[in-house]
């Protein structure tokens, strides 16, 4: 009876060998185990390329933004229509704002303009104007002047771990400097 058992479980076994070596031999389900192992980096980096493109394309409108509404201060338009510095700073912002993508909140969008006679080291652009910290500052001059404009936007990152940043949001910043014209 010993010896029966013993057979039958031999037989078994090498019948299950033979089973073994029947299913490693068996590429029908390979695709699908090799399309398994390559789809998290596959689908990771497709995330990572349209969050840089989704980030390159905003600051760019940020960008074209500044430069559309800096316009109105080359010209003294802005300046010169009798506001006073509070009602001419949310005129500009409005003006930034209405160029921007509808993805952007108004509400976050932060604007610094500040004036100079000339081109010189005579004003502090080193501050970062997005932080909670700092404040912005508005000051256009008068006709003649050199105006730095920067308007920047803390933008929410979806993708953030697979693009490689740390955080949730980046300061997107958009710097315009020019002599306003004489008005």
């Amino acid at each position: 009876m010993f010896v029966r058992r013993l057979v039958n479980l031999v037989g078994r076994t090498a019948r299950g060998a033979a089973r073994g070596r029947k299913f490693a031999a068996d590429t029908q389900g390979a695709t699908a185990v090799e399309f398994g192992i390559v789809s998290i980096p596959f689908f990771m980096i497709l995330c990572a390329i349209f969050e840089a493109a989704f980030l390159l394309f905003n600051q760019s409108n940020l960008e074209n933004a500044t430069y559309e509404a800096s316009r109105q201060l080359l010209t003294g338009q802005i300046q010169s229509s009798g506001a006073s510095s509070a009602d001419q700073l949310t005129n500009f912002k409005t003006l930034v704002c209405n160029k921007l993508w509808r993805n952007f909140t108004c509400g976050n969008v932060k604007v610094d303009v500040r004036s100079a006679s000339d081109y010189t080291n005579s004003f502090d652009t080193t501050n970062a104007i997005c932080g909670s910290s700092q404040t912005a500052a508005y000051t256009p001059g008068s006709s003649g002047n050199v105006l730095v404009v920067r308007v920047c936007y803390p933008y929410p990152l979806y993708f953030n771990r697979f693009s490689g940043f740390n955080s949730s949001t980046v300061t997107l910043m958009a710097t315009t400097v020019f002599k306003s014209e004489n008005y």
